[in-house]
């Protein structure tokens, strides 16, 4: 069995790697399409905004893919364990047991679905609140537990200073966000530091290197600025 499931989990390794991939490229999608509608003046290109809303939804499909994937292994390797514990004698048959998972959790990704998840709303926020800045709104779901809302925009607050976060950066490992300048003083003046928020199940030692820019609040910031401007605060 441990043989088995060591394969099962360099799979899932595997994928894990893929899904960072799929990630940058999100990324840079999401990139792309801001700096075409910055130099796009007041004309909009719809053309090339349609090739690259299709080309989001089809990472957010690879990404949905993996998950279900990862989910049907998961799925699997309890039901292995289960059948082990309950019979030593019998002879499982892995192989049939993982196509059974796969067929459970595997199913179609439809356009609506994808158009429906928190990553395209946040992408098609952004490009409204170019394209019609006066009717913009963040539409945003499944956000931490220490965030604070203000206006339309939803920022968090860093764990240490407790204040809204400027320089957003976050851990690549569980995803929470800091303040950049409080987190590397934070590491800088302690050794063998974990996640400084509460709860968090992250065992990784904290280093500087573990730190990525939050792209996403950065523009979720970005964006209410350019609001107040406009309301002249």
């Amino acid at each position: 069995m441990a043989n088995s499931f060591g394969l099962m989990d360099k799979t899932t390794e595997q994928m894990k790697k893929v899904e960072s991939y799929i990630t940058t490229g999100k990324e840079m999608t999401t990139d792309l399409t801001e700096e075409l509608l910055k130099v796009s003046d007041d004309s909009a290109p719809q053309d090339e905004l349609n090739i690259l809303k299709d080309v989001m939804l089809q990472h957010l499909r690879m990404q949905q893919n993996i998950h279900q994937y990862l989910q049907a292994v998961n799925i699997a390797k309890m039901k292995i364990s289960s059948e082990c514990e309950s019979d030593e004698t019998s002879s499982v048959s892995y192989s049939s047991i993982l196509e059974s998972s796969l067929k459970e959790t595997c199913q179609e990704i439809t356009s609506e679905a994808l158009q429906n998840t928190p990553d395209y709303k946040t992408f098609t926020a952004m490009i409204d609140d170019y394209l019609q800045p006066e009717e913009a709104l963040v539409k945003e779901t499944e956000l931490d537990d220490d965030m604070i809302l203000t206006q339309t925009v939803v920022i968090p607050k860093d764990p240490i200073s407790q204040k809204e976060v400027s320089e957003p950066v976050k851990n690549k490992f569980c995803g929470h966000t800091y303040e950049k300048t409080t987190i590397l003083q934070y590491i800088g003046k302690n050794k063998h530091v974990r996640c400084p928020y509460i709860g968090c199940s992250n065992a990784q030692v904290l280093k500087r290197d573990h730190l990525v820019e939050n792209s996403e609040i950065k523009r979720l910031l970005e964006r209410r600025h350019r609001q107040q401007e406009r309301e002249g605060r």
